[in-house]
């Protein structure tokens, strides 16, 4: 094995929105960059700040929902979607690192919506990207928030088409952003990939185009910038996008075996990445794995399984942090199911891990995001009373146990 690279800092990571069944499926991107003084170091000892988790609210519609989180400073913010009463809102919350969380400010309050993807901008203003029903049809609105995290403007839509647009994805870029979702013919269910960019106000930048990829896809932030990702017939791929939304660059194969189930997920930094996903082993287990990137965007070492056979891996999030990764699941084994995290280093071996909360078998993506101050938290809906879902945050802090 060739040495391993000098340390490097936390910087940005995405997670975009899978756009078919979500057991390891995610809605974000950490946007700008981070300088991380209290990440993992070879040995390490974490412990959660909250216990039991904080609940950010609660929902009761039978839909599957999802949480989005993003890293700041010293700070998180956290996106879902929630029906407190007949209509959905949208909501967002700017968590601190430590300490008592406010409540959360509706963004928006359609009377149906589903999913919500966010990427925080270089100036700290935030972008939320979600699909409703407030103009008859299905569509995507957004609307951008400032670095306080209240909105700088009114809702912008964002698609005007006569299909069912859902679960997007979002990426920052110099000029705003890049953009994905699947478009569904009410007609015939024939679901099809979109692809567009967004200007900083979150308005379209000219109309969005059809990859040609087979759905669901999503786009993630790698070293070199954003790419859209896929899974075609087990096999992962990735292909670079520009700014205006356009690809570009050759498709990239990301695993080695081709048993991947759903999306990955990624964490990047300046010259070097981690991604996670799920491989289903001999058509019955399910692991979570490792792949190191290097600064192309391809697998540069050995895939790592992080969860611990014989029990079963899903719903992964990857950040970057300090020197090296820490990925977030739900590991199911014993007729339990658990949140875990792993400490990996640069090339997913494990230093370090640990449990947030036992929780529910289901419930769609978990989310991972690592703060300026060395702090990360991991967001995700329980599902375990049948009558209410829970929108969950636990918020970790490590220190160096040499």
């Amino acid at each position: 094995m060739p040495p391993p690279p000098p340390p490097f800092d936390g910087g940005p990571r995405d997670a975009g929105v899978d756009a078919g069944p979500r057991p390891d499926s995610g809605p974000f991107d950490a946007g700008p960059p981070l300088t991380l003084d209290a990440g993992p170091p070879p040995t390490v000892s974490c412990a959660p700040l909250d216990t039991p988790p904080l609940e950010l609210g609660r929902d009761t519609r039978p839909a599957e929902r999802q949480i989005t989180l993003l890293g700041a400073a010293a700070e998180f913010g956290v996106a879902w979607v929630q029906s407190p009463a007949v209509a959905d809102e949208v909501r967002f919350v700017r968590a601190p690192s430590r300490g008592t969380v406010p409540g959360a400010l509706i963004i928006a309050n359609p009377s149906l919506a589903s999913d919500v993807a966010a990427t925080r901008r270089a100036d700290g203003s935030y972008l939320l990207l979600w699909d409703d029903n407030s103009h008859g049809p299905v569509e995507l609105s957004s609307r951008r928030l400032g670095p306080d995290g209240l909105p700088l403007a009114e809702a912008v839509r964002v698609t005007n088409e006569p299909l069912r647009e859902q679960r997007p994805s979002l990426v920052a870029t110099a000029t705003g952003a890049v953009a994905t979702w699947t478009q569904i013919d009410g007609r015939t269910g024939v679901a099809r990939a979109a692809l567009g960019a967004l200007t900083a106000d979150g308005a379209a930048a000219g109309a969005p185009s059809d990859p040609g990829f087979v759905t669901p896809i999503a786009v993630r932030r790698f070293p070199s910038g954003p790419a859209v990702v896929w899974n075609d017939a087990g096999a992962l791929y990735a292909q670079p996008v520009d700014d205006a939304g356009a690809l570009t660059g050759a498709p990239l194969r990301l695993d080695s075996e081709g048993n991947a189930v759903g999306l990955p997920r990624v964490a990047s930094v300046a010259d070097r990445a981690g991604l996670v996903y799920v491989a289903a082993v001999a058509g019955v287990s399910a692991q979570v794995r490792f792949v190191p990137l290097d600064d192309t965007g391809a697998p540069s070492a050995a895939e790592r399984v992080v969860s611990t056979p014989p029990n079963q891996g899903t719903a992964p999030a990857v950040v970057a942090l300090g020197g090296g990764y820490v990925v977030a699941y739900r590991e199911l084994g014993g007729g339990a199911a658990v949140l875990r995290y792993a400490l990996l280093d640069p090339f997913g071996n494990r230093v370090g891990d640990g449990t947030l909360a036992t929780t529910s078998a289901t419930g769609g993506s978990v989310e991972i995001a690592a703060a300026g101050d060395g702090r990360f938290a991991v967001a995700w809906v329980d599902t375990s009373d049948a009558a209410s879902k829970r929108f969950l945050l636990s918020r970790v802090e490590c220190t160096d146990g040499m």
